[in-house]
Protein backbone atom coordinates (compact mmCIF):
# COMPACT_ATOMS: atom_id res chain seq x y z
CA UNK A 1 0.00 0.00 0.00
CA UNK A 2 2.52 2.27 0.97
CA UNK A 3 4.87 1.52 -2.38
CA UNK A 4 1.19 2.17 -4.30
CA UNK A 5 1.25 5.62 -2.87
CA UNK A 6 4.54 5.97 -3.40
CA UNK A 7 4.02 5.62 -7.09
CA UNK A 8 0.91 7.65 -7.34
CA UNK A 9 2.85 10.47 -5.84
CA UNK A 10 5.71 10.58 -8.25
CA UNK A 11 3.71 10.04 -11.23
CA UNK A 12 1.58 13.41 -10.40
CA UNK A 13 4.89 15.19 -9.73
CA UNK A 14 5.99 14.06 -13.05
CA UNK A 15 2.70 15.32 -14.60
CA UNK A 16 3.20 19.08 -13.15
CA UNK A 17 6.64 18.99 -14.26
CA UNK A 18 5.50 18.05 -17.82
CA UNK A 19 2.69 20.58 -17.37
CA UNK A 20 5.06 23.20 -16.15
CA UNK A 21 7.56 22.40 -19.17
CA UNK A 22 4.78 22.96 -22.07
CA UNK A 23 3.13 25.98 -20.00
CA UNK A 24 7.09 27.70 -20.27
CA UNK A 25 6.79 26.65 -24.14
CA UNK A 26 3.36 27.66 -24.88
CA UNK A 27 4.22 31.43 -22.97
CA UNK A 28 1.92 34.16 -22.49
CA UNK A 29 -1.38 33.52 -25.05
CA UNK A 30 -1.85 37.71 -24.22
CA UNK A 31 1.59 38.44 -25.52
CA UNK A 32 0.34 37.44 -28.93
CA UNK A 33 1.53 40.89 -30.98
CA UNK A 34 3.53 41.88 -33.67
CA UNK A 35 7.49 41.51 -32.95
CA UNK A 36 9.10 44.39 -35.68
CA UNK A 37 12.92 42.94 -36.55
CA UNK A 38 15.27 45.48 -37.96
CA UNK A 39 17.64 43.59 -40.59
CA UNK A 40 20.41 45.27 -42.13
CA UNK A 41 22.05 43.15 -45.29
CA UNK A 42 25.20 42.34 -44.27
CA UNK A 43 27.60 41.87 -47.30
CA UNK A 44 31.26 40.67 -45.58
CA UNK A 45 33.05 41.73 -48.42
CA UNK A 46 34.01 44.74 -49.04
CA UNK A 47 31.57 47.30 -50.75
CA UNK A 48 31.66 48.52 -54.25
CA UNK A 49 32.96 52.01 -55.08
CA UNK A 50 30.08 52.05 -57.76
CA UNK A 51 27.72 50.92 -56.09
CA UNK A 52 25.16 52.23 -58.83
CA UNK A 53 26.27 49.72 -61.11
CA UNK A 54 23.40 47.76 -60.13
CA UNK A 55 19.61 48.39 -60.01
CA UNK A 56 17.57 45.90 -58.94
CA UNK A 57 13.49 45.12 -59.06
CA UNK A 58 12.21 42.26 -56.17
CA UNK A 59 8.92 40.97 -57.70
CA UNK A 60 7.24 39.43 -54.70
CA UNK A 61 5.92 35.98 -56.45
CA UNK A 62 5.40 34.31 -53.19
CA UNK A 63 2.22 32.45 -52.77
CA UNK A 64 -0.27 35.06 -50.39
CA UNK A 65 -0.56 32.22 -47.71
CA UNK A 66 3.63 32.32 -47.42
CA UNK A 67 3.86 36.21 -47.43
CA UNK A 68 4.08 36.76 -43.52
CA UNK A 69 6.14 35.65 -41.03
CA UNK A 70 5.04 34.20 -37.36
CA UNK A 71 6.34 32.64 -33.87
CA UNK A 72 3.99 29.58 -32.84
CA UNK A 73 4.44 27.78 -29.28
CA UNK A 74 3.81 24.34 -28.32
CA UNK A 75 -0.03 23.01 -29.70
CA UNK A 76 -0.21 25.47 -31.83
CA UNK A 77 -0.40 28.77 -30.08
CA UNK A 78 0.25 31.90 -31.84
CA UNK A 79 3.31 34.05 -30.39
CA UNK A 80 2.18 36.74 -33.43
CA UNK A 81 3.56 37.99 -36.46
CA UNK A 82 6.83 38.90 -37.51
CA UNK A 83 7.55 42.03 -39.36
CA UNK A 84 10.61 43.68 -41.28
CA UNK A 85 12.03 46.87 -41.11
CA UNK A 86 13.19 47.22 -43.98
CA UNK A 87 10.71 45.02 -45.54
CA UNK A 88 11.45 41.59 -47.34
CA UNK A 89 11.63 43.34 -50.72
CA UNK A 90 13.68 45.76 -49.92
CA UNK A 91 16.66 43.34 -47.62
CA UNK A 92 16.52 41.30 -50.84
CA UNK A 93 16.84 44.39 -53.41
CA UNK A 94 19.33 46.02 -50.82
CA UNK A 95 21.52 42.82 -50.53
CA UNK A 96 21.38 41.99 -54.35
CA UNK A 97 22.50 45.25 -55.41
CA UNK A 98 25.19 45.40 -53.46
CA UNK A 99 27.12 42.28 -53.97
CA UNK A 100 25.97 42.63 -58.06
CA UNK A 101 27.49 45.94 -57.79
CA UNK A 102 30.51 44.08 -56.60
CA UNK A 103 31.13 41.61 -59.33
CA UNK A 104 30.19 44.18 -61.76
CA UNK A 105 33.37 46.07 -61.29
CA UNK A 106 35.20 43.41 -60.85
CA UNK A 107 33.80 42.47 -64.34
CA UNK A 108 35.05 46.09 -65.57
CA UNK A 109 31.59 46.96 -66.33
CA UNK A 110 31.35 50.91 -66.28
CA UNK A 111 27.51 51.10 -67.04
CA UNK A 112 24.84 50.35 -64.87
CA UNK A 113 23.18 46.75 -65.24
CA UNK A 114 19.22 46.64 -64.20
CA UNK A 115 18.21 43.08 -62.62
CA UNK A 116 14.85 41.49 -62.12
CA UNK A 117 14.30 39.32 -59.17
CA UNK A 118 11.61 36.76 -58.20
CA UNK A 119 11.23 36.66 -54.69
CA UNK A 120 9.95 33.29 -54.12
CA UNK A 121 10.27 32.67 -50.19
CA UNK A 122 11.38 34.51 -47.78
CA UNK A 123 9.87 33.67 -44.00
CA UNK A 124 11.03 33.03 -40.70
CA UNK A 125 8.78 30.01 -38.79
CA UNK A 126 8.87 28.40 -35.47
CA UNK A 127 8.92 25.02 -34.35
CA UNK A 128 8.31 24.23 -31.07
CA UNK A 129 8.73 21.81 -28.89
CA UNK A 130 7.97 21.61 -24.73
CA UNK A 131 11.92 21.96 -24.34
CA UNK A 132 12.46 25.05 -27.17
CA UNK A 133 12.30 26.28 -30.02
CA UNK A 134 13.81 25.53 -33.69
CA UNK A 135 13.89 28.94 -35.55
CA UNK A 136 14.36 28.39 -38.97
CA UNK A 137 14.59 31.27 -41.45
CA UNK A 138 14.16 30.74 -45.86
CA UNK A 139 15.11 32.60 -49.01
CA UNK A 140 14.77 31.68 -51.92
CA UNK A 141 14.73 33.90 -55.22
CA UNK A 142 15.31 33.75 -59.12
CA UNK A 143 17.86 36.36 -60.70
CA UNK A 144 17.21 37.05 -63.80
CA UNK A 145 20.11 37.92 -66.27
CA UNK A 146 20.46 39.20 -69.92
CA UNK A 147 21.36 35.61 -70.57
CA UNK A 148 19.04 33.11 -68.45
CA UNK A 149 18.59 33.34 -64.97
CA UNK A 150 19.69 31.99 -61.19
CA UNK A 151 18.14 30.30 -58.50
CA UNK A 152 19.49 30.92 -55.24
CA UNK A 153 18.11 29.66 -51.86
CA UNK A 154 19.42 29.77 -48.50
CA UNK A 155 18.14 28.74 -45.06
CA UNK A 156 19.25 28.49 -41.68
CA UNK A 157 18.51 27.04 -38.34
CA UNK A 158 18.83 28.55 -34.56
CA UNK A 159 17.79 26.66 -31.63
CA UNK A 160 16.70 28.57 -28.60
CA UNK A 161 15.46 27.59 -25.12
CA UNK A 162 14.06 30.98 -24.01
CA UNK A 163 11.56 33.33 -25.75
CA UNK A 164 12.68 33.70 -29.79
CA UNK A 165 13.13 37.48 -29.47
CA UNK A 166 14.44 39.59 -32.44
CA UNK A 167 17.92 38.92 -32.25
CA UNK A 168 17.52 35.36 -33.11
CA UNK A 169 15.25 36.32 -35.79
CA UNK A 170 17.42 38.62 -37.45
CA UNK A 171 20.32 36.05 -37.00
CA UNK A 172 18.34 33.17 -38.96
CA UNK A 173 17.70 36.08 -41.57
CA UNK A 174 21.34 37.38 -41.84
CA UNK A 175 22.45 33.22 -42.14
CA UNK A 176 19.99 32.43 -44.99
CA UNK A 177 21.01 35.38 -46.90
CA UNK A 178 24.53 34.90 -46.59
CA UNK A 179 23.85 31.50 -48.41
CA UNK A 180 22.05 33.39 -50.97
CA UNK A 181 25.04 35.69 -51.45
CA UNK A 182 27.43 32.76 -51.33
CA UNK A 183 25.65 31.00 -54.16
CA UNK A 184 25.70 34.07 -56.59
CA UNK A 185 29.51 34.73 -55.84
CA UNK A 186 29.85 31.13 -56.64
CA UNK A 187 27.72 31.00 -60.06
CA UNK A 188 29.83 34.45 -60.53
CA UNK A 189 32.80 32.34 -60.96
CA UNK A 190 31.75 29.73 -63.40
CA UNK A 191 30.60 32.68 -65.77
CA UNK A 192 32.17 34.71 -68.34
CA UNK A 193 31.97 38.62 -67.22
CA UNK A 194 29.30 39.16 -70.02
CA UNK A 195 27.07 36.26 -68.89
CA UNK A 196 26.46 38.25 -65.85
CA UNK A 197 24.99 41.15 -67.47
CA UNK A 198 21.47 42.35 -66.85
CA UNK A 199 19.30 44.77 -69.10
CA UNK A 200 20.91 48.05 -70.58
CA UNK A 201 17.89 50.02 -70.09
CA UNK A 202 14.96 49.64 -67.43
CA UNK A 203 12.39 48.11 -68.27
CA UNK A 204 9.02 50.14 -68.68
CA UNK A 205 6.99 47.39 -66.88
CA UNK A 206 9.25 48.38 -63.78
CA UNK A 207 7.64 52.10 -63.60
CA UNK A 208 4.02 50.73 -63.05
CA UNK A 209 5.20 48.20 -60.60
CA UNK A 210 6.50 50.57 -58.34
CA UNK A 211 3.90 52.93 -58.82
CA UNK A 212 1.51 50.14 -57.41
CA UNK A 213 3.99 49.15 -54.81
CA UNK A 214 4.47 52.94 -53.81
CA UNK A 215 0.37 52.93 -53.73
CA UNK A 216 0.44 50.11 -51.89
CA UNK A 217 3.12 51.02 -49.29
CA UNK A 218 1.22 54.44 -49.16
CA UNK A 219 -2.16 52.54 -47.78
CA UNK A 220 -0.24 50.47 -45.44
CA UNK A 221 -1.00 47.00 -47.20
CA UNK A 222 1.17 44.13 -46.00
CA UNK A 223 4.15 43.52 -48.06
CA UNK A 224 2.95 41.84 -51.89
CA UNK A 225 -0.32 43.09 -52.06
CA UNK A 226 -1.13 45.65 -54.70
CA UNK A 227 -4.56 46.45 -56.26
CA UNK A 228 -5.16 44.12 -59.43
CA UNK A 229 -6.33 46.21 -62.54
CA UNK A 230 -10.13 46.35 -62.58
CA UNK A 231 -10.49 45.87 -59.38
CA UNK A 232 -11.95 47.80 -55.93
CA UNK A 233 -10.57 47.94 -52.39
CA UNK A 234 -12.43 48.33 -49.15
CA UNK A 235 -10.94 49.53 -46.31
CA UNK A 236 -11.66 48.73 -42.77
CA UNK A 237 -10.20 51.10 -39.93
CA UNK A 238 -10.91 51.44 -36.23
CA UNK A 239 -9.13 53.46 -34.27
CA UNK A 240 -8.63 53.76 -30.68
CA UNK A 241 -11.95 54.95 -28.43
CA UNK A 242 -15.09 54.31 -27.94
CA UNK A 243 -17.12 54.27 -24.71
CA UNK A 244 -17.26 50.41 -23.26
CA UNK A 245 -16.21 49.33 -26.68
CA UNK A 246 -12.52 49.12 -26.71
CA UNK A 247 -12.41 45.31 -25.63
CA UNK A 248 -14.86 44.18 -28.05
CA UNK A 249 -13.87 42.42 -31.44
CA UNK A 250 -16.07 43.26 -34.80
CA UNK A 251 -16.39 40.87 -37.16
CA UNK A 252 -16.38 42.50 -40.82
CA UNK A 253 -17.85 40.56 -43.62
CA UNK A 254 -18.81 41.36 -47.62
CA UNK A 255 -21.34 39.88 -49.33
CA UNK A 256 -22.02 37.76 -46.23
CA UNK A 257 -18.34 36.28 -46.16
CA UNK A 258 -16.44 37.36 -42.72
CA UNK A 259 -13.27 38.70 -44.15
CA UNK A 260 -11.35 39.57 -40.70
CA UNK A 261 -11.94 40.23 -36.66
CA UNK A 262 -11.05 43.86 -36.22
CA UNK A 263 -9.87 44.61 -32.83
CA UNK A 264 -9.14 48.29 -31.63
CA UNK A 265 -6.81 49.95 -33.61
CA UNK A 266 -6.75 47.29 -36.18
CA UNK A 267 -7.34 48.15 -40.43
CA UNK A 268 -7.99 45.61 -43.13
CA UNK A 269 -8.34 45.71 -46.79
CA UNK A 270 -9.92 44.08 -49.32
CA UNK A 271 -10.05 43.58 -52.86
CA UNK A 272 -13.29 43.16 -54.55
CA UNK A 273 -14.61 43.02 -57.95
CA UNK A 274 -16.26 46.25 -58.76
CA UNK A 275 -20.22 46.92 -58.62
CA UNK A 276 -22.85 46.66 -55.50
CA UNK A 277 -21.50 45.58 -52.39
CA UNK A 278 -22.79 44.60 -48.98
CA UNK A 279 -20.84 45.38 -45.79
CA UNK A 280 -21.73 43.92 -42.88
CA UNK A 281 -20.78 44.40 -39.36
CA UNK A 282 -21.30 42.49 -35.97
CA UNK A 283 -19.80 41.93 -32.30
CA UNK A 284 -17.81 38.38 -31.81
CA UNK A 285 -19.49 37.16 -28.43
CA UNK A 286 -17.29 37.05 -25.31
CA UNK A 287 -17.49 36.70 -21.88
CA UNK A 288 -18.18 40.23 -20.90
CA UNK A 289 -20.61 40.75 -23.79
CA UNK A 290 -22.85 38.05 -23.79
CA UNK A 291 -26.40 38.12 -23.35
CA UNK A 292 -28.70 41.34 -23.45
CA UNK A 293 -25.95 43.51 -23.73
CA UNK A 294 -24.74 41.52 -26.84
CA UNK A 295 -28.34 41.99 -28.51
CA UNK A 296 -28.40 45.53 -27.38
CA UNK A 297 -25.29 46.04 -30.08
CA UNK A 298 -25.54 47.61 -33.61
CA UNK A 299 -25.54 45.13 -36.50
CA UNK A 300 -24.83 47.67 -39.10
CA UNK A 301 -25.32 46.69 -43.17
CA UNK A 302 -24.49 49.35 -45.79
CA UNK A 303 -24.52 49.37 -49.46
CA UNK A 304 -21.70 50.54 -51.91
CA UNK A 305 -21.22 51.19 -55.44
CA UNK A 306 -17.22 50.51 -56.38
CA UNK A 307 -16.23 51.70 -58.78
CA UNK A 308 -12.41 49.67 -60.89
CA UNK A 309 -9.43 50.79 -59.70
CA UNK A 310 -10.88 52.56 -56.24
CA UNK A 311 -10.19 52.86 -52.39
CA UNK A 312 -13.10 53.20 -50.39
CA UNK A 313 -12.19 53.55 -46.61
CA UNK A 314 -14.96 52.66 -43.97
CA UNK A 315 -14.14 54.17 -40.15
CA UNK A 316 -15.39 51.23 -37.97
CA UNK A 317 -16.54 53.27 -34.72
CA UNK A 318 -18.11 52.07 -31.35
CA UNK A 319 -21.74 52.72 -31.12
CA UNK A 320 -23.49 53.62 -27.22
CA UNK A 321 -24.06 49.76 -26.64
CA UNK A 322 -20.25 49.11 -27.26
CA UNK A 323 -21.45 47.55 -30.65
CA UNK A 324 -20.18 48.64 -34.47
CA UNK A 325 -20.90 51.62 -36.30
CA UNK A 326 -20.05 52.08 -40.14
CA UNK A 327 -19.08 55.09 -41.72
CA UNK A 328 -17.76 56.03 -45.06
CA UNK A 329 -14.91 58.67 -44.79
CA UNK A 330 -12.47 60.66 -47.86
CA UNK A 331 -9.23 59.47 -48.20
CA UNK A 332 -7.25 62.04 -45.90
CA UNK A 333 -8.81 60.88 -43.07
CA UNK A 334 -8.44 57.14 -44.36
CA UNK A 335 -4.55 57.44 -44.17
CA UNK A 336 -4.67 59.24 -41.35
CA UNK A 337 -6.61 56.59 -39.26
CA UNK A 338 -4.37 54.02 -40.78
CA UNK A 339 -0.84 55.61 -39.35
CA UNK A 340 -2.40 54.85 -36.42
CA UNK A 341 -3.89 51.35 -36.59
CA UNK A 342 -2.41 47.83 -37.08
CA UNK A 343 -2.72 45.29 -39.54
CA UNK A 344 -5.25 42.61 -39.11
CA UNK A 345 -4.76 39.11 -40.47
CA UNK A 346 -7.53 37.34 -42.81
CA UNK A 347 -9.95 35.03 -41.40
CA UNK A 348 -10.58 31.82 -43.55
CA UNK A 349 -14.07 30.63 -43.02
Amino acid sequence: MYHLGKTATRLRAARLVSLLIAFSAIGCVGSNTKLQVNVTPDVSSAPPTRAALADVFVDDTRVPAERSSAREAAFGVSMGAIAFEPNELAIVEQTLESELARLLEQGDYESSQFFECELLAFDVRTKPTTLYWDVVGRVALRLKLRHGSLELSGTHTERTYIWPGEEIIEEVVRQSLAQVVAQLRAAARDLRSEQLAGFSERPVEWLEREAKRSRAAELGLPVGMTLPEGRALLYFVRPSGGMGGGSNVYKISVEGKRVTNLKNRGRFAYVVPPGTVEIAAATVPNLLNIGLALLLMGRPKMILELEPGGTYFIEVKVDLAGGPKLVPVDEERGLELIRATTWMEAVQE
